[in-house]
């Protein structure tokens, strides 16, 4: 992109050239998916447009409608950004990945910082709290020896099995979290 940047629009001062090249650029983009020539086309009925109604950002433009190199250089330079916004598009999925990925990288992170720290006292309470409230005996987990994220599989766990109403099932998970933490 930079080397057809630097090849087109050079009989222009700077300021216009990048003002322009801008321009087309967020042009190309609003009309991503039509080829080079309709695309150059809108963008030239636009401009002639606006200068007509005195309202175009680019009223030096009207010089060069009639140029060839100014013609050749824009439908070089729109063909250029087609390729930049398709190759986009083609790393999309990639890029998506990826991002999945970290997600769930800062998820493990997290949840092995989380094993580390000793729980903290608003989440004793909440866990003491849910537990009297569904009258289940808060003394199956250890809250001493809990770490912060046991207690927050916990709360899930309390949580979302009250929604099923099940007591056993509540029960349960909070006896597989305890194994968990025997067994390692």
């Amino acid at each position: 992109m930079e080397t057809v940047k630097s090849r087109v629009f050079n009989y222009l001062t700077k300021a216009q050239k990048s003002e322009l090249c801008h321009f087309i650029s967020k042009f190309v983009k609003h009309h991503y998916g039509k080829n080079y020539d309709e695309i150059m086309v809108l963008f030239l009925e636009d401009e002639k447009y606006y200068l007509e109604m005195d309202s175009s950002r680019h009223p030096w433009i009207v010089e060069y409608f009639d140029d060839r190199d100014f013609l050749n250089d824009l439908k070089l330079y729109i063909k250029e950004n087609i390729r930049k916004y398709d190759f986009k598009e083609s790393q999309k999925p990639y890029l998506e990945q990826q991002k999945e990925f970290q997600k769930t990288q800062r998820k493990i992170a997290r949840d092995r910082k989380m094993q580390r720290e000793a729980p903290t006292q608003r989440q004793l309470y909440y866990y003491k709290a849910l537990c009297s409230k569904y009258r289940i005996d808060k003394d199956i987990l250890d809250t001493e020896k809990a770490s912060k994220l046991e207690l927050k599989q916990a709360i899930d766990a309390l949580l979302s099995e009250h929604q099923t109403s099940e007591k056993e099932n509540i029960l349960a998970r909070l006896n597989l979290i305890v194994k968990a933490r025997e067994e390692e």
